[in-house]
């Protein structure tokens, strides 16, 4: 399974809750590439519309993506 996540500065958390147990070890995989302006610029208004719609980020989660 492939889920949308993002690095906080402390940990890795996915967009959408997920259902594995705690603790459950699990592998990461990041890119390496660089995003382009507007990559960055569409992945932080799709985050926006999720956090609007959910409210799944707190302010400091926010600022930091």
């Amino acid at each position: 399974m492939v889920y949308e996540a993002y690095y906080d500065g402390n940990a890795v958390r996915t967009i959408e809750n997920i259902s594995i147990p705690k603790n459950y070890r699990v592998f990461v995989e990041v890119p390496n590439k660089e995003l382009t302006e507007k990559e960055s610029a569409d992945i932080k208004n799709k985050l926006d519309a999720l956090d609007a719609v959910c409210g799944l980020l707190t302010e400091d989660e926010s600022k930091k993506i």
